[in-house]
């Protein structure tokens, strides 16, 4: 199976400003998922896409090519995800073959290592689907959410699980915003990265931290820490 990775990589983050460019524990952010995607071995190429010119060299530096700076469209604020990764996909359709799963990652996406990378990929074959991503699981049963008004009136948001104990709830689960392995021709027929056939993968809680504001930055790196001693130097 030919397979490639696209780092997205936008330079205009509005909550942390140059975000994928900022040192992460000394090294820049965006080196870690890049890093990560070479070190695996199975990506023909590994490509970045960003709208800033110094990410892109950064990016380079570390291995990866460049798909050139990204369209005013894929890179406001407002684009999403597949906008972005149908430019991605339409200028690699340019250059030959798409390969037969892209993996997209998030530059901000720190925790991410080879062995994900492999879990992700067996169960793409496995299933097989059209997407597959890694998740993670929702601490608390989110059956028992509670809302909440300005006045301070709260109330369960599922009255029916209100005398439900935890433990005989489903688990729930969401996107662990790390990264994409998909099968490019959904995308560029739908507009979507999936047709309905998703698979994931669990990561624990200590394997990722979103990384929104420079306090998540923090615990962030001092999660990241305590994951990967030892494994550097």
């Amino acid at each position: 199976m030919r397979l490639a990775a696209i780092v997205l990589a936008r330079g205009g983050s509005q909550r942390i400003p140059r975000k994928n460019a900022r040192p992460f524990r000394g090294r820049p952010l965006i080196a870690w998922p890049t890093t990560a995607a070479r070190d695996w071995g199975r990506f023909e190429k590994v490509w970045v896409s960003t709208d800033c010119p110094d990410i892109e060299a950064l990016a380079m530096g570390l291995g990866a090519e460049s798909l050139g700076l990204r369209s005013s469209e894929a890179a406001s604020h407002t684009a999403s995800t597949n906008q972005a990764l149908k430019e991605c996909l339409e200028r690699l359709a340019e250059r030959g073959p798409l390969p037969d799963a892209v993996c997209c990652l998030y530059g901000s996406a720190a925790f991410v290592t080879p062995v994900h990378l492999q879990a992700a990929l067996e169960t793409l074959v496995a299933g097989p689907f059209d997407l597959v991503f890694p998740v993670l699981r929702f601490g608390y049963p989110i059956w028992r959410a509670l809302a909440r008004d300005e006045a301070g009136q709260t109330g369960f948001v599922w009255p029916e699980h209100a005398l439900t104990r935890s433990q005989d709830l489903p688990a729930a689960f969401h996107d662990a915003g790390q990264f994409y392995l998909f099968r490019p021709q959904v995308l560029l027929q739908t507009g979507a990265l999936t047709g309905g056939r998703t698979g994931s993968i669990e990561l624990p809680e200590t394997h990722c931290h979103d990384i929104d504001n420079l306090v998540d930055w923090e615990m962030a790196e001092i999660k990241h820490a305590r994951l990967t001693a030892g494994q550097e130097g």
